[in-house]
């Protein structure tokens, strides 16, 4: 999974970033509810 949204954010442009960080969120809710893999898309981004 990290590897896929790393791989995501190297794609997002300043364009479409919000879209995707919108996209990312309903995904975080429908997988694992937003603690985990929002602190894993937080770390992703301290990096």
């Amino acid at each position: 999974i990290n590897a896929c949204f790393i791989a995501l954010r190297r794609l997002m442009s300043t364009k479409i970033q919000k879209n995707a960080q919108e996209s990312i969120g309903m995904i975080e809710g429908q997988i694992t509810g937003p603690s985990s893999l929002a602190q894993e898309m937080a770390e992703a981004k301290n990096e």
